[in-house]
Order: structure tokens, then sequence, then C-alpha cells
């Protein structure tokens, strides 16, 4: 309901794709169907968003679902302002509150990656561009033509 764009029956089928594939997210951890639960997790991460995110993690924390539950931090952290306004996340503060701490040091190192990405960027501008003896404004030693 809450997703961007044009919306149509293509929402609907995505949300029901998520809801089916933490099912059988679940039903994998519990039987122990490591195959099944590497698929699951795999098309999870591929369906991350801001609505499923915060309840997805929190799947992933009480399934074994470590890959999933990486992805799903990396998301919240890039996303975390949208993601806390979401039902799901005030569902995963409370079935799964350990996931807090987890959550700011993820949150504390994406920043410090994007200040290092930012700094980077400062640095490899090329410094004295434009730089070339004069010859920018076309003056030059002048050739006689008597």
């Amino acid at each position: 309901p809450y997703g961007v764009g044009a919306g149509g029956g293509g929402e609907d089928c995505t949300e029901l794709d998520v809801a089916m594939t933490q099912h059988l997210l679940v039903a994998a951890d519990r039987f122990d169907l490591n195959r099944l639960r590497a698929i699951c997790e795999s098309r999870l991460c591929d369906m991350v968003d801001v609505d499923t995110a915060a309840t997805t993690l929190a799947l992933a924390e009480q399934n074994h679902a470590q890959a999933l539950k990486q992805a799903c931090l990396e998301y919240v952290a890039s996303h975390l302002a949208e993601v806390m306004g979401t039902e799901g996340f005030h569902h995963m503060e409370q079935s799964c509150p350990q996931l807090a701490s987890e959550l700011l040091r993820t949150v504390a190192a994406h920043n410090v990656n994007q200040a290092a990405t930012q700094q980077q960027q400062l640095l490899s501008v090329p410094s004295g561009a434009g730089a070339g003896g004069g010859g920018a404004f076309g003056f030059g030693p002048l050739s006689g033509g008597d």
C-alpha cells in the first residue's frame, strides 16, 4: 500500500511473493532445509525495500539467515528514516530488541564509509586543471610573418 510508482496489480504480486518467500524461509529453517533456506534468502535479499526491510530483518534474525540479515541491516542503515516510519520497524523493536545495537553499529559503519567515499572523491579532483603555460588563452610565441 505504500509503494512508489504507478501501483497496479504488480505491487500486490510482489507483496504476496515476499510473504510466501518469508513463510518458506521459516519452514526451511524449522526443517533444516539448507538449500531451500539459501534460495529464500537470496530471493528476499533481492526484494528488500522500505516496507519489508525491518520485518525481513526480524525474520532473518529468528531463522538463522545470516546473509539476509546482513543485507537487511545494510538496507536499513541506508534508509533509516523511512524504515523507522513503518509498522515493520515497530514490530522488529518488539520482537527482536537485540537488533537495535547491531543496527546502530551498521549505521555507524555506513556513515564512516560514506565519509571516506566523500573524502576520496574530493581528493581525486585533479589539481591544476587548465594550467598550460599560457596556452589556455591562445597566447604563445608570435611567429613573424614578414
